[in-house]
């Protein structure tokens, strides 16, 4: 019975390949180009991988560097990343769509591909809706209709690559008919079976120097424009200061990387890795078509960062030793590729830099601070007291990694000093000054939560309520217009926008009306603090604020009880040292992931070779990204002088409101605490 169902199947899958090729005759024969079309088959086809091509952009950029405004353009070499093939550059796509045609077969290719990007099309109907397009035009005409004739048309071969692995052994699978996956590893538990996509960890990486290219010939005007850029962000911060000494053209990264779902109803989750430009000023920095994306894992299973980061780490450190170029209208100019930080949450943190979980001993990456066991609450705590300060260096942990993978036995890890292994991600970030605190998800998701959980614990529900009602009778600008849907008491379930709203802007009134003196008085420190480290003006204003944060976590346990010291509070006392180096904390987040999750996800369809799916339209984005983004002009007024003319009328009762509040507020919040700390 079961050789006659098998037989019966194989008679169908005949007549059903002999009908798809009848098909494609009859759509040949009709459109009588030379454009091929592509099977339903080929469409869903995973990614092959394609020999890189470079393409025709621009227009000319200046330097990179908001600093410089000299383009040297005199001493550059071919580039030596990506050969160039010369029939795709003389390519003439200029000839009009059809016979007396006012539009090019490459301005009607742009346009339909800036369409089925913005309304997020999938590439089957993609297909089908060129076909229906090519029935209605003139004959002859030299619309494609296939995703090889489309790349064709744009100049350059589509360069996202996907391998397939074997969810239990990390191996790379075989590719079976119809597109099913095969393992054949004696020694791998899913072996000589055609495997589930569930057990198979799709990984996708992609062209960074084109799309580079693309973001920078797009964003020229807002380049070497320097009142665009806030006096705190990271290009003056002292390593960017340090490292772009002399160096002209310099691109710099800042790479993320997080997990997120996927689809609806999936097992999988996908973890991205892309890449922000320095040299873009904000908030053009963190828009969505201005991120490089590097590689994406999908998988129902955490990445392991050696064997997803490999080939993105190899390109990155060819593109940083031996440089390239890029083209822009017709110009080549040569770049020089540096890093600036890496940045995630606690979590990703740890899984990408191999080192012991954020809620263990020694699990600070900036001192060597050990930790204690609280028995009373259960839980790992960095008493300030106790902390050991010492600096962690990229020796010491270079070392510790290597004696850590030695003493590895069959898969189970060994921690030397904290750290479980080496990372390939420290082949391209030194350890730890560019391995840096998300303050978003320390600050806002972490600390801020449990701040006002234990407020809740110490207060009155009247007090809670009254909060509450506070918070929902706000009246905000509409850039700042966030609700409150949540009670304090649920802080935990406040998205980070909400938490940055009230540390930043509404908590201190707030707490100073309804809480006790001596809590709202301690978080008054904490939000001047935040809001200093979010954008400080000096040298001198990051110490004194580094000393006044050391006061807050010295405090804190006295104020609430041993179980907020945890690691999320021992990190705070590193952020003045992150600020210097990297500039302010409000550029030192990971705020464009969420965007960049957003356009990724829309880009998922189906439930099959996702990774392929999302890579094609990014590339695709890639190559029609060349319309130059306009430079912003000033719209408001950012601040009033004293002497200001307008303020001629205020200027007496506002000498007088001075003159009668005029005392050291720090001086007077800590005499403050002592007082009441010894009461």
């Amino acid at each position: 019975m079961l050789r006659f169902k098998s037989s019966i199947s194989k008679k169908k899958i005949k007549a059903r390949e002999l009908q798809r090729r009848q098909q494609r005759e009859t759509l040949n024969h009709l459109f009588g180009d030379s454009d091929t079309i592509e099977s339903d088959d080929e469409i869903n086809a995973d990614s092959q991988s394609a020999e890189r091509e470079p393409i025709k952009l621009s227009p000319s950029i200046p330097s990179c560097l908001p600093s410089h405004e000299v383009m040297n353009n005199e001493n550059y070499q071919f580039d030596n990343v990506h050969p160039f093939d010369d029939q795709l550059l003389d390519m003439d796509n200029s000839r009009p769509l059809f016979n007396g045609s006012s539009i090019t077969v490459k301005k009607a290719v742009d346009q339909l591909c800036s369409f089925f990007t913005d309304f997020n099309i999938n590439k089957s109907t993609v297909v089908n809706l060129l076909r229906i397009i090519k029935i209605f035009l003139p004959k002859p005409n030299q619309l494609p209709t296939s995703w090889k004739g489309i790349v064709k048309v744009l100049g350059r071969a589509s360069t996202p690559r996907t391998t397939f692995l074997c969810s239990s052994c990390l191996k790379q699978c075989e590719k079976g008919i119809y597109g099913t996956k095969l393992y054949h590893n004696e020694k791998c538990s899913l072996k000589n079976r055609t495997m589930k996509s569930t057990e198979i960890v799709e990984l996708v990486h992609l062209d960074i120097r084109a799309q580079i290219q693309a973001i920078l010939a797009s964003n020229q005007l807002l380049l070497n424009r320097k009142d665009l850029y806030p006096m705190t962000d990271v290009c003056f911060g002292e390593y960017y200061r340090t490292q772009s000494s002399g160096t002209i053209n310099r691109v710099t990264l800042i790479i993320h990387t997080d997990v997120a779902p996927l689809v609806k109803l999936s097992k999988q989750s996908i973890w991205p890795c892309f890449a922000s430009l320095v040299e873009l000023p904000p908030p053009a920095r963190d828009y969505q078509k201005n991120i490089v994306l590097l590689s994406l894992w999908i998988s129902k299973l955490k990445p392991d960062p050696n064997i997803f980061l490999q080939e993105t780490i190899e390109e990155l450190k060819s593109l940083i030793n031996a440089g390239t170029s890029i083209f822009i209208n017709g110009q080549e100019y040569e770049i020089t590729l540096r890093t600036q930080y890496f940045v995630s949450d606690l979590p990703a943190k740890v899984l990408f830099c191999k080192t012991i979980n954020f809620n263990g001993y020694s699990a600070c990456s900036e001192c060597c601070s050990t930790g204690e066991w609280n028995t009373e609450n259960n839980v790992v705590v960095y008493p300030f007291t106790r902390n050991n300060l010492t600096p962690r260096t990229h020796s010491t942990y270079l070392n510790a990694a290597k004696e850590a993978q030695t003493k590895s036995i069959r898969g189970k890890a060994v921690s030397i000093g904290a750290i479980k292994g080496l990372s390939t991600l420290l082949q391209i970030f030194e350890y730890p000054c560019q391995i840096v605190f998300d303050y978003m998800h320390l600050v806002y998701l972490a600390h801020v939560p449990s701040l006002i959980k234990c407020w809740c614990q110490n207060v009155d529900r009247s007090v809670v309520n009254s909060i509450d009602a506070s918070l929902n009778q706000l009246r905000l600008p509409h850039n700042l217009n966030i609700p409150f849907l949540e009670s304090v008491s649920n802080a935990g379930q406040w998205k980070a926008k909400n938490s940055r709203l009230f540390v930043l802007n509404v908590g201190v009134p707030i707490v100073t009306l309804h809480l006790p003196r001596l809590l709202a008085s301690h978080f008054l420190l904490y939000s001047m603090v935040v809001k200093i480290f979010h954008a400080p003006e000096s040298i001198e204003e990051i110490n004194l604020t580094e000393q006044v944060m050391n006061y807050y976590c010295k405090t804190a346990p006295l104020i609430h009880n041993s179980s907020i010291e945890i690691f999320s509070l021992h990190a705070h006392i590193h952020l003045a040292q992150q600020v210097r180096r990297h500039g302010g904390l409000a550029h030192t987040s990971a705020s464009a992931f969420e965007s960049c999750i957003r356009f990724i996800q829309k880009k998922a369809h189906g439930s099959k070779h996702l990774g392929a799916q999302i890579s094609y339209w990014i590339d695709l984005q890639t190559m029609i990204q060349t319309q130059p983004v306009k430079a912003p002009t000033i719209a408001a007024i950012n601040e009033i002088k004293w002497l200001d003319g307008r303020l001629s009328s205020y200027q007496a009762v506002l000498s007088d409101q001075v003159a009668s509040y005029k005392f050291d507020v720090y001086t007077h919040v800590v005499s403050i605490y002592d007082s009441n700390i010894s009461s």
